[in-house]
């Protein structure tokens, strides 16, 4: 079971933040485009200042004046295994405080240089357990049945595959351009260049047609002046992870998917990941369509690839094609309207027939047997 440390130990968040990070923070947070990144690590880093008991100014004067620097690098990276490992003390997950030690190893690198942390003096990442995953009829069911914001929530989430907080940060000045271009120079599918706020790892997304078609419909419906995609209903901000993961437990009910565990938006993205791996395309392309780091080399190659990753995503589509579910009990009612339809034609010719060939004083009698057999071919058919 998961759990959630409401207060950092040292004190609260905004107070150790005034009084540990300065401009050397404000100055490395600048690379990052989105608000919740730039909160996310400007916490991080009062988080360690804090348990140190040293600024930011005093930790980049310490760097700067160390005689050996490849000791710094050493000797940093022990302190920073200590802080984890007291995280973990004070009831701190471990993905938690791994999350945090590469906010605050960013700023190192930024400022200084790579920290170097042994192998296996930091915990693994623990992998969730008791969580629903999706499968591609759990998806196609939910997207059948879904209202337009659904729609759009659930094809967007499954065609770019990305984390909750990059995906909740979306623009809508970053996606409509794109729907609009797609729409009208009639393309099925159409490719863009994101930078992650997180962590500023670039990727190269792609939109599918339900994806475009989805986008479309809840863009002329919602308010133009929204900044962000997914508003909340005063366009003040973006809908909470919160929000957006009752939205996925809604279209889990709504189209009566046998539930395996919690429902979490995450969960969505492990599905887009598989599928494309499935669908043959190799680990660092998947990792670049999705936007989870590459080393710089192979970002800079992949993104001299925009055509093949396009081509490779187009073949891994079927696999996540949402459009593919057949409601069986909506055709059944369908057959049987076709049915009744096709049989009230009959009797109305009968009906015809009697009155040219039967005498007038048996034609009403002629044509309540006819009604009463035709009534119990269709309670047959039923």
């Amino acid at each position: 079971m998961r759990s959630k440390i409401e207060k950092y130990p040292l004190g609260k968040a905004d107070d150790l933040i005034a009084k540990w990070t300065h401009l050397p923070t404000e100055n490395w947070l600048k690379q990052y485009s989105q608000d919740s990144a730039r909160r996310k690590n400007r916490r991080a880093m009062a988080f360690l200042c804090a348990w140190l008991e040293k600024s930011d100014v005093e930790l980049i004067v310490e760097y700067k004046e160390a005689a050996d620097k490849e000791e710094w690098s050493k000797q940093t990276g022990q302190r920073l295994v200590e802080w984890v490992n007291w995280l973990l003390e004070k009831g701190y997950m471990v993905n938690s405080a791994r999350a945090l030690l590469g906010d605050v190893r960013a700023f190192f690198t930024y400022h200084c240089r790579p920290v170097n942390i042994g192998r296996r003096k930091i915990p693994k990442q623990q992998i969730a357990s008791g969580e629903h995953e999706f499968s591609l009829l759990d998806l196609r069911k939910m997207f059948h049945f879904a209202d337009m914001r659904g729609k759009a929530i659930l094809s967007t989430a499954v065609t770019l595959g990305w984390s909750a907080e990059d995906f909740l940060e979306l623009k809508r000045s970053e996606i409509e351009p794109l729907v609009s271009k797609a729409i009208a120079d009639k393309q099925q599918f159409i490719g863009f260049d994101h930078i992650r706020g997180k962590t500023g790892a670039p990727s190269r997304s792609h939109l599918t047609p339900e994806a475009i078609e989805s986008l479309k419909a809840y863009l002329d419906k919602t308010p133009k002046d929204a900044a962000y995609l997914w508003a909340n209903g005063l366009l003040t901000d973006h809908i909470t992870n919160n929000t957006l993961n009752n939205i996925l437990k809604d279209l889990v009910k709504e189209a009566g998917v046998a539930k395996t565990g919690a429902v979490h938006f995450h969960e969505i993205r492990k599905f887009t990941m598989s599928a494309l791996s499935s669908a043959g395309i190799g680990d660092w392309d998947v990792r670049f369509m999705v936007g989870k780091e590459t080393p710089p080399d192979v970002a800079t190659y992949l993104t001299n690839r925009k055509a093949n990753l396009m081509e490779e995503f187009q073949t891994a589509y079927p696999k996540l094609s949402l459009t593919g579910y057949a409601n069986h009990n909506h055709d059944r009612v369908g057959e049987l309207e076709e049915t009744v339809k096709k049989q009230a034609e009959q009797i109305s010719l009968l009906l015809k027939a009697v009155e040219m060939l039967a005498p007038a004083a048996k034609a009403e009698q002629v044509r309540k047997v006819i009604m009463a057999v035709k009534k119990l071919e269709i309670k047959k058919e039923e």
